[in-house]
């Protein structure tokens, strides 16, 4: 028996729980109901228009629209180019090659791996562009090469309901519950502060581990890719975003740079708890430096960090980092005069001073760079001065980093993916073979650019299935037995809400999109409407197989998730370190965070489920973000002291030729990792830290003004990332002499 309380019939309990449906649900719904009425719309717009091919306008519809407006109109204006190039390559094929099949499957396997292999090199606009214009090849140029004669009216045809498709897609997306990408943007940022600051929080109250620690690395580097692609996609759509595009850029810089710092503290923490009991002095010391920082954190965890809400911490900060100095000195003063400090030996307490020094420096610089990226992050909503930004001057983008072997791979499989299809339909000679050439050409196009394309293949494969299946039901049961437009759709819209909503999940977008895109292409009204079983079963036959043969040979033919992937990645990560000691220095710290951050977003995509290959990856992923930060902080102290003209003795010369082959024997050691390089690097970077020690400014200067000293710390950091037992030298490590260690 249930008892009703008064709490029911109250409408503030209704209110939020159809606030909370809207908030998680709801979205998903309103979304699949815009894709459904800018399909009905695109099929009344098409039957009106006595298009030849309705079909067509759906199936654009379907591909184009996404949940955030700017990333339609992006992926309209993207359509709209490539159609109008891969129609004009269309018809120059089928003008020149129409009475040579061999030669006019070869340039249309060209093209496509020219497509594909563009698609894939740039993850922005341009990637959509070589998709549509290697997919409107498949959709147009193959169909119109059967019959060469009506070959210009059938493309017109099929553009101007592409077209229609992208209208109707972009105009019920932009006016219908718009869910713009500025407000996702937004959204975005405030959850990726958020989960940082808890991140941070843990690691400065040792409640994190190691192994946590690596997981949430990968997520802050898929978010980083993402918001930069969601930035792009809301600087398209609103001119406001695009005036903000500067500081924009800049946050994504700030955000990379505190993530840096925080890695850096990171290794200290993790080390500290590792170390011989006298380090407990030190992690002592951290934590009475940091207990301000760790009240901040708090607050800014349990807070909503909208930039508004942000911008009331700014003096705080502020007042954060002048207190950190200070704790800094006065740790400093009881460190030298503690009594087990005392107690230590000589040869034990230099090193034991140096290593508190490095972890101030690490810490102060972390509370530094948060509070720059608090006062950026606060500034959005500061429009008092518009001009502020501009007068900055030019901020280096996000530069992605895409092997170039791995794009041009994927089009190369595709090319002899095209070819086997063509092969299978010369020797069977199918009449429905056109079907099985276009499902297995478009199959390729859909699925190039993701993270794992020989699943998502699979999954479109698995989706025509099931798309045939539904269709043959509603074209042969239901729609005979409706009249009128009202009814016909009301017939088909179950494959289309079944379908958008599994693509909303990552795991069935494959299933999805293959059941809608594979529905239309066959069981959709057409004009004039035709019910033959035959035919359906032929072309479903078709379709299903050519899908079914192009997942199948992308699974065995260079897959992502191969060694020589791995790596190929492996190896442009590790050449990051060389491009930190030899690039010019003007933003050579964000492009170094950028590339990397890409870099291990492929490798999280393309190593899903092989833990071993992950755990090789993203230990060479620490070490190379470790090294290369620290190189070019020592560059950028380096001329620091050239532009202070300090005097050059001898000994101060032999010390900088010292710092060049240690950059060097690093350079080396990246480049082709062995055991006598690593030995090298290793001994080298001992000796620099030896000489370096005898020539530190007096302590009694401000460590901000004393190059030698900063870069002692960073000195530190780069022979601990060497040593570092979880890193990828950790073998070599192992068969060192162990008096190595002594050398500092």
């Amino acid at each position: 028996m249930y008892i009703f309380s008064d709490g029911y019939l109250k409408p503030s309990a209704h209110k939020q729980a159809l606030g909370d449906w809207l908030t998680s649900q709801g979205v998903s719904w309103v979304y699949v109901g815009k894709v459904l009425l800018a399909v009905t719309i695109a099929y009344w717009l098409a039957m009106f228009l006595q298009l030849p091919s309705t079909r067509s306008a759906a199936l654009t519809v379907l591909i184009v629209m996404q949940p955030q407006t700017g990333q339609v109109l992006t992926k309209s204006v993207a359509r709209i180019i490539g159609t109008i190039f891969g129609l004009a390559v269309s018809l120059l094929l089928v003008a020149l090659f129409h009475q040579h099949p061999v030669m006019f499957v070869l340039g249309t396997s060209l093209w496509c791996m020219f497509c594909i292999s563009g698609a894939v090199r740039y993850r922005d606009m341009r990637s959509y562009a070589f998709l549509l214009a290697g997919y409107t090849v498949g959709m147009i140029g193959i169909p119109a090469a059967m019959d060469p004669h009506i070959a210009v009216s059938v493309s017109i045809g099929r553009v101007l309901a592409v077209i229609l498709g992208i209208l109707c897609g972009g105009i019920i997306t932009a006016l219908v519950f718009p869910d713009t990408t500025e407000t996702a943007y937004k959204s975005l940022l405030s959850q990726r502060l958020s989960n940082f600051c808890k991140q941070s929080l843990e690691l400065l109250k040792h409640e994190t581990t190691p192994q946590a620690y690596q997981m949430a690395r990968l997520k802050f580097a898929s978010q980083a890719v993402m918001s930069e692609a969601v930035r792009q996609a809301a600087c398209i759509e609103d001119p406001h975003m695009q005036s903000m595009r500067n500081q924009l850029i800049r946050l994504t810089h700030s955000f990379m740079a505190l993530g840096t710092r925080l890695y850096a503290l990171s290794r200290v923490f993790f080390s500290l708890e590792a170390q011989r009991p006298s380090h407990q002095l030190l992690s002592h010391a951290l934590d009475s430096i940091s207990r301000p920082l760790v009240d901040l954190l708090q607050e800014l965890v349990e807070d909503k960090l909208s930039s508004a809400r942000v911008a009331t911490y700014r003096r705080r900060v502020d007042f954060i980092c002048l207190s950190t100095k200070l704790s800094i000195r006065e740790q400093r003063s009881q460190l030298l005069a503690h009594p087990d400090y005392l107690a230590l030996p000589t040869d034990e307490q230099q090193p034991l001073f140096e290593l508190y020094e490095t972890s101030a420096e690490l810490l102060f610089r972390f509370t530094d760079c948060l509070r720059v990226y608090l006062e950026d992050y606060g500034a959005l909503t500061d429009e008092t001065n518009p001009q502020k930004w501009e007068q900055t001057g030019a901020i280096g983008s996000w530069q992605s980093s895409v092997n170039s072997l791995y794009a041009l791979s994927c089009g190369l499989r595709a090319s002899i993916i095209i070819f086997i299809s063509y092969g299978m339909w010369y020797l069977s000679g199918w009449q429905s073979g056109t079907m099985f050439f276009q499902t297995a050409i478009i199959g390729l196009m859909l699925s190039a650019t993701s993270p794992a394309p020989h699943k998502m293949i699979v999954g479109l494969a698995q989706g025509s299935g099931l798309g045939y299946l539904l269709g043959f039901l509603i074209t042969f049961l239901l729609l005979p037995k409706v009249d009128g437009f009202p009814l016909m759709m009301v017939c088909v819209s179950p494959i289309f809400i079944i379908g958008t909503w599994l693509t909303l999940t990552p795991k069935y977008a494959g299933i999805g999109m293959g059941a809608m895109i594979n529905f239309c292409f066959v069981a959709s009204p057409a004009n004039p409407a035709t019910y033959a079983p035959e035919p359906f079963v032929n072309m479903a036959l078709s379709g299903f197989l050519g899908m079914a043969v192009a997942a199948v040979i992308s699974s065995l033919m260079f897959p992502p998730s191969g060694r020589w992937l791995s790596n190929a990645l492996l190896k442009d990560l590790r050449m990051l370190v060389p491009m930190a000691a030899k690039d010019n220095l003007r933003d050579l710290s964000t492009k170094i965070d950028s590339r990397c951050r890409d870099l291990l977003h492929q490798i999280d995509g393309v190593t899903k489920g092989q833990d071993n290959v992950q755990t090789k990856l993203v230990s060479w992923y620490t070490s190379v973000s470790s090294v290369s930060h620290a190189l070019i902080e020592l560059r950028q102290l380096l001329a620091k002291l050239a532009v202070e003209n300090r005097p050059t003795t001898a000994a101060e010369r032999r010390w900088r030729k010292s710092l060049v082959h240690m950059q060097r024997a690093l350079e080396l050691l990246y480049s082709a990792p062995d055991k006598r390089h690593y030995a090298h690097a290793l001994h080298i970077t001992a000796h620099m830290i030896n000489i370096t020690r005898g020539q530190l400014e007096p302590e009694s200067e401000l460590f901000d003004d004393s190059p030698k000293r900063q870069m002692m710390s960073y000195l530190h950091f780069i022979y601990a990332a060497l040593r570092d037992r979880a890193g990828p030298f950790k073998t070599c490590n192992a068969q060192l002499v162990p008096t190595m260690a002594s050398a500092i």
